[in-house]
């Protein structure tokens, strides 16, 4: 019988293996260590190197990590990585299992050692005392399947994909993609603090509401507007430049606001109309279709107000008496100008800049609009990002359509700008209190039938 006791040295994390005869006495003591040292080769090569517990040199771990799979990782990562072989090889080490033979009971052991389970058996009896989150555990398992996958272990236990799949929705891209899982994975639970895919009209009040405290409250505001109230996706917002907001006479004479959709050669991957045509060079500018409308660029119509609000935040973020404020809009958020643009404006740019002047980039804007959620009291996810705000925004728009306006589904298909109706029934996110009034109306319906069913 084997007893494993984790316990801790000056050289981390160690396992003692107690060895016990049929009348359980002791009879033996192991000492069950991986360890890793840093080193330079002779050529002045730094090299991380992984020993055993009888100190011999683990050669497939010290190859993955100075010239395979490692290689052109963050620092941060490799060290990681070290870690995950650490406890693999101790794991190994304390069964006496092969890594190539390893089983699929084996593995999900390895998982549960990892998580610190503690067990006992006819055979083995662990005492394991570090507990570690799931999300831990499964940044490990990817290690090591990383690291089966370098040696070639093609038909690995870990590589082994299971015959369910699932569909995980991708912000920002009105689409979703099916994914095979793993035979054997860290089994996550389902998060019990429940984050709605979009915001309700109530909540979007409040977010405006909230914008008002921003170091850029206009700019914030506008922004929150054009996802919400016109479903734009954000790449199509950070695309906007001065060129894109045109306006028309009606025959009325009133006058129509409206915004152009396009994509330019200028435009970063953050900057990207995703329903729009793709410019690979400046001759894509020449094509006819560049300038057709719903094939090389949408058109979204504005109201006044917002209108209104787009001219007042240009005229101040794009005229300012900060000379070096004004240097940097001129050489980091000048856009191309494209045929039938706008002929008032003699030189363009993005619209939407950050406090520095340059183009407003997806990772401040992401920092500010948490931050407004949170003022507005809206929940956010802690931890994994699952939710994407500003999709929440576009979420919200579609189910605005579909609840409250009660807008047909091809409705609805037109106004979010897809291209099947599929694409549009990815957004049906009802929240459990959306869930709870449709059930509501169905027994204020049932009631109604049921009293006429009486009557006759």
């Amino acid at each position: 019988m084997y007893r494993i006791i984790e316990k801790q040295n000056s050289d981390g994390t160690c396992y003692e293996m107690q060895i016990y005869d049929s009348q359980n006495s002791l009879i033996d003591t192991r000492l069950i260590q991986v360890n890793s040292y840093a080193t330079t080769s002779d050529d002045g090569t730094s090299m991380i190197m992984l020993y055993d517990s009888r100190m011999q040199p683990i050669e497939d771990a010290i190859r993955f990590l100075n010239f395979g799979g490692m290689k052109g990782q963050s620092q941060n990562y490799v060290f990681l990585a070290i870690t995950a072989l650490k406890f693999l090889y101790a794991y190994l080490d304390i069964y006496g299992i092969l890594l190539q033979d390893m089983t699929k009971k084996e593995a999900i052991g390895f998982i549960d050692f990892l998580k610190g389970i503690s067990r006992e058996g006819l055979l083995y009896n662990t005492e394991l005392t570090t507990k570690r989150k799931n999300e831990t555990v499964s940044s490990y398992i990817k290690v090591a399947r990383k690291y089966v996958e370098y040696l070639g272990y093609d038909k690995h236990i870990l590589l082994s994909k299971s015959k369910s799949f699932k569909t995980i929705i991708i912000p920002e891209s009105d689409g979703a993609k099916t994914v095979q899982s793993y035979d054997v994975s860290v089994k996550t639970p389902k998060r019990t603090d429940y984050v709605p895919a979009y915001i309700n009209i109530e909540e979007y009040k409040a977010l405006l509401k909230a914008t008002e405290d921003t170091t850029t409250p206009l700019r914030d505001r506008i922004i929150c507007r054009l996802l919400f109230e016109h479903g734009l996706r954000i790449g199509e917002v950070f695309g906007l430049t001065l060129e894109d907001i045109k306006s028309k006479e009606n025959k009325d004479f009133t006058v129509q606001y409206r915004l152009e959709l396009r994509n330019r050669l200028s435009d970063t991957k953050e900057q990207n109309a995703k329903s729009a045509m793709n410019v690979t060079s400046p001759d894509t500018y020449k094509d006819p279709d560049y300038t057709r409308k719903g094939i090389g660029y949408q058109t979204i119509i504005i109201g006044e107000d917002l209108a209104m609000e787009l001219l007042e935040y240009i005229n101040t973020a794009h005229n300012s008496d900060d000379k070096r404020y004004m240097d940097r809009r001129d050489t980091f958020a000048a856009a191309d100008s494209v045929p039938f643009g706008n002929p008032d404006i003699k030189h363009n740019y993005y619209v939407f800049l950050n406090t520095l002047g340059r183009p407003l980039s997806e990772n401040m804007w992401n920092k500010n609009l948490r931050v407004i959620f949170k003022k507005a009291g809206l929940a956010v996810d802690e931890g994994v990002r699952k939710n994407n705000l500003n999709h929440r925004l576009r979420h919200g728009y579609a189910m605005y359509l579909s609840n409250v306006l009660h807008l047909p589904d091809f409705d609805v298909k037109t106004l979010m700008r897809h291209k099947n109706l599929s694409t549009t029934a990815i957004y049906h996110n009802p929240t459990p209190e959306d869930t709870e009034r449709l059930q509501e109306q169905l027994i204020e319906k049932w009631e109604i039938s049921l009293l006429k069913d009486g009557d006759d």
